[in-house]
């Protein structure tokens, strides 16, 4: 369905005394999705499987249609009687008469109640002399620019150096060819920044060190303030500045991040007749925007810096270009590599999310010094120092639901986590008193107290953090047992859920021991760099059914040993627990990779998924196309992570025993001499026994499962009569093979379910 004209609609609503403006809650997900195109909206979640959206998702091309057809389903009369006029989820209603004003708004909101839809309150604004729709500012006057996409523009303080300075003029300079006399205008301020002392040659640095330093209080006269007010002026105003489009045209979207600021630049193509009748095309802006960063952003890292600058500069223009195609640019190769990267951590996916959930057509990267103008707003404040207004004050949200206000819209929010409390009958007189001695515990006690009755949000917040972790029953104070589980998880190498559980049970007892252990494990410092989409590892072990469903591989840096090896590329089918080792004489590469997996690919069969870490020696071309070529699924894990990938690592300290015990055999294995050896440090001799060690971990029996790797991978039925002399001499039977292969599902199934029951 398509959008309408919206000038037309903003012309509609303009030039009226009162103007009533309202936005539908719920957003998108007040919509439902046809269940026969269900299947496509399908995305996997590791460890869970596939799911649908019931609910109409963020990201989709048709969802500002669908959602625009839905309101105008129920709303048609009053659309075509002109009482109300729609864009997407933006409503308005104008009129010069109160009372008539009150008759359309009364119709507006009882026909809202009738079809149970739903408006924010927080966004709804009545009776106003003038408002926003549309991206457009609409008064009695008529139609302007929203004065909110200019602020970057008119707020440009007085320069005080010529760094500043340069930064503006470069700016304006963009847009020379759509400014007429620019040069004229521009004189005075160019004037002045040729009178800065610069050496010749200079490099960069040195040349912002000089610019810098120039400082124009005593030069700067009233010539200048002229030519710095007019193109200010100019810049937000015709011709140079055009109302957008909304034509199917794309709408270009400019930022730039730096330590001091955000930027943000829309602009889009106009087409321009000349007298002597050619046409061109030149782009023109449409909205300029910028922020001070906050004390929290300004430490980000480069490329999360223009992450967060896309981020402010789409949530900053959303009425204007949500559900229209929109490029990006950026002058940050990395960032652009970030967007199209689908495998990010939970904390970048949902920024990438949030990017991506408007109707992004392409995303470019400019160099920097072809982005001047969104470069230049970013560093207006530059040795500026932060003030009220500027944006210093708000940080761009990690979330970008929490900024169109759809959290609150579509979730309901309680302090009792979803947990209906009775009558607080807790004795707060006596608890405090009892820890009247024990300041840290009396905060906490209070905490606990202003939780159980009504207070702000400010309030819960500040309180929550003393509380955290504690809870009163029965008039005594409990203090959860996440932190201790948080202390066994770390000391042990980051062990799993059993694991830690198992270590606990004989010193604690608790009603929550599982739920602790679960959210130590998920508050895990260490465990969060390498990426939430990976934390599922921990609590849901990694097991398979059958042989070659996963092939996970690592590389092991060994000590030079006899033929000049020094390297082991060590494989393990996760089902059987099978392992295979190449020795190398280089360091591990992605030739040694291949030629190790050729040879089990070809000598056995290709694996259904292949799990390594995301190291350079396994993610390259050449792994790649033997994967591609073989049918096979890469899966990278994050590096040094033996919580997740801890199938190989758990084999390696296996192998390292085994190869101790056969290189010094007369070692006691209680000696310092036999616990301090490691790779690094076993005999020269190692090479020799490789072999002789894989064969002893392959051919021994796993104790949970009563069966040795071997027997699970080849389908060695234990426990079967021999083969007869005449039966070995005759056609094998049909027969035969199905009692076979009969024998070795079930002992595959004896295998998986003795390994589950473990875990």
């Amino acid at each position: 369905m398509p959008q309408g004209n919206i000038r037309s609609k903003q012309q509609s609503l303009s030039g009226h005394t009162y103007i009533c403006l309202f936005d539908f809650a719920s957003g998108f997900y007040a919509c439902k999705v046809e269940r026969k195109s269900r299947p496509y909206t399908a995305f996997y979640v590791e460890g869970k499987g596939y799911f649908w959206c019931a609910k109409l998702p963020f990201g989709l091309t048709g969802a500002p249609s669908t959602f625009a057809n839905m309101t105008a389903r129920h709303l048609d009369d009053l659309i075509a009687d002109g009482t109300i006029e729609l864009f997407v989820d933006d409503g308005g209603s104008a009129d010069d008469d109160f009372e008539s004003m009150f008759a359309k708004l009364t119709r507006i909101l009882e026909r809202v109640c009738e079809r149970d839809l739903s408006l924010s309150a927080a966004k709804s604004e009545f009776f106003m002399l003038e408002g926003i729709f549309a991206g457009g500012k609409l008064s009695k006057e008529g139609v302007t620019a929203d004065p909110a996409k200019l602020t970057a523009i008119v707020e440009w303080k007085q320069p005080a150096d010529a760094l500043n300075l340069a930064s503006f003029v470069g700016l304006t300079g963009h847009f020379r060819d759509l400014i007429r006399n620019y040069a004229r205008i521009e004189g005075p301020l160019r004037n002045l920044l040729k009178s800065v002392p610069l050496p010749q040659n200079c490099t960069k640095s040195t040349y912002r060190r000089a610019m810098e330093s120039f400082k124009l209080e005593g030069k700067w006269t009233l010539d200048h303030t002229k030519a710095f007010l007019a193109l200010k002026k100019v810049l937000v105003s015709e011709p140079v500045l055009k109302a957008p489009r909304w034509d199917g045209s794309s709408l270009v979207v400019t930022t730039d991040g730096c330590k001091e600021g955000f930027a943000a630049v829309v602009a889009q193509q106009f087409e321009v007749v000349h007298p002597n009748g050619t046409t061109t095309y030149k782009m023109h802006p449409v909205g300029f925007a910028s922020k001070r960063t906050s004390s929290l952003e300004q430490n980000y890292k480069p490329f999360l810096l223009e992450f967060a600058a896309l981020k402010f500069g789409l949530d900053k223009f959303l009425d204007m270009i949500w559900g229209f195609p929109v490029e990006i640019k950026t002058d940050c190769q990395a960032l652009r590599d970030v967007i199209a990267n689908d495998k990010l951590n939970a904390v970048h996916c949902r920024w990438r999310d949030g990017v991506l959930a408007h109707h992004i057509v392409d995303v470019q990267h400019i160099p920097g010094k072809l982005n001047i103008v969104a470069d230049g707003l970013s560093r207006m404040w530059e040795g500026q120092d932060r003030v009220v207004g500027d944006g210093s004050k708000w940080t761009v949200s990690e979330d970008w639901e929490a900024v169109t206000g759809l959290v609150n819209d579509v979730f309901g929010v309680s302090i009792s986590d979803g947990v209906l409390q009775g009558e607080d009958t807790t004795d707060w007189p006596a608890m405090l008193s009892r820890f009247v001695n024990e300041p840290v515990f009396t905060e906490v006690v209070e905490a606990l107290r202003v939780l159980e009755g009504p207070v702000s949000n400010k309030v819960q917040q500040r309180v929550r953090h003393k509380a955290a972790q504690y809870m009163v029953e029965n008039d005594r104070l409990w203090k959860e047992t996440i932190a201790l589980a948080k202390v066994q998880h770390g000391e042990e190498g980051h062990w799993g859920r059993d694991s830690i559980k198992l270590a606990l049970m004989d010193r604690i007892w608790s009603l929550k021991l599982d739920k602790s252990i679960m959210e130590a494990i998920a508050s895990c410092p260490e465990c969060k760099n390498f990426g939430a989409t990976h934390l599922h590892a921990l609590l849901n072990p990694i097991t398979r059914r059958h042989p070659f469903e996963l092939l996970v591989g690592d590389y092991l840096s060994m000590s030079k040993g006899k033929g000049g090896y020094k390297t082991i590329g060590l494989y393990l089918d996760t089902y059987s627990q099978r392992v295979w080792a190449f020795k190398f004489k280089v360091a591990r590469l992605g030739a040694t990779t291949s030629a190790s997996l050729h040879s089990l690919f070809n000598g056995y069969l290709p694996p259904e998924t292949f799990m390594t870490d995301n190291g350079t020696h396994f993610a390259n071309k050449e792994v790649e196309a033997l994967c591609a070529k073989w049918g096979t699924k890469q899966h990278f894990t994050p590096a040094y992570s033996p919580w997740v990938n801890g199938l190989v690592e758990g084999t390696n300290k296996i192998l390292l025993h085994v190869l101790k015990r056969l290189c010094a055999p007369k070692l006691g294995e209680d000696s310092e001499e036999f616990t301090a050896m490691t790779w690094d440090t076993l005999p020269d001799k190692w090479p020799e026994f490789l072999e002789e060690a894989v064969r002893i971990i392959n051919n021994c029996i796993l104790p949970s499962v009563k069966f040795s790797p071997n027997e699970l991978f080849l389908g060695a039925v234990v426990n079967t009569r021999r083969t007869t002399v005449e039966e070995a001499t005759s056609i094998l039977p049909q027969q035969s093979v199905a009692v076979q292969a009969a024998y070795v599902a079930q002992q595959q199934l004896d295998g998986y379910n003795a390994f589950t029951s473990m875990l």
